[in-house]
């Protein structure tokens, strides 16, 4: 009788997930949790209970780590596109382009005070500064998504500020252009 003990773990951590990250993740939690209960008393014989339970056990974590890692990124994804005040982030990246552009290349972290205000308001994972563009990364990782302010490639005047990830099939995202 220790299996159902799992499951009931499974539930409460459903209940917590439900408590701190809203309805979705812990509501499904939950009914994955009374499937697997359901199953193991009533569906399956008694050998391939204990299958059932350590893949369910396995699985469930994996899947709810993933929607809470995807929820997490369009939120990313909607609060840099949403915002409106890209004349301003385009003004300090070209302040940051005259200050540290002449150099290879300059990295700073989120909290550095060398960065305009505009820019540590984003709050990013981390500033980036090389000739001829400034890197404003969001995320990390294996999934990059940030904004990036560029010369633009059809007028050497121009430069552009895009939203860009990484994500198969995604196009930047011009949000706006300022002549140097």
């Amino acid at each position: 009788m220790r299996h159902p003990k799992i499951i009931l773990i499974q539930v409460f951590v459903g209940i917590v997930l439900l408590c701190i990250m809203g309805i979705p993740v812990g509501v499904v939690l939950i009914l994955v949790a009374f499937a697997a209960f359901a199953a193991y008393y009533i569906a399956f014989p008694l050998y391939r209970r204990r299958s059932l339970l350590i893949v369910g056990c396995v699985a469930a974590p994996i899947a709810f780590y993933l929607i809470g890692v995807e929820r997490a990124l369009t939120r990313h994804r909607t609060a840099l596109i949403k915002r409106d005040d890209y004349v301003a982030i385009a003004q300090g990246c070209l302040e940051l382009l005259r200050k540290h552009g002449s150099e290879e290349f300059v990295s700073f972290s989120s909290t550095d005070t060398n960065l305009p205000l505009v820019i540590r308001s984003v709050r990013p994972m981390s500033v980036s500064v090389g000739s001829n563009r400034v890197t404003i990364m969001k995320t990390g990782g294996h999934y990059h998504m940030g904004l990036l302010f560029r010369q633009s490639t059809t007028n050497s005047n121009v430069f552009e500020l895009v939203f860009q990830e990484e994500k198969k099939g995604s196009r930047d995202l011009l949000l706006y252009s300022v002549a140097r």
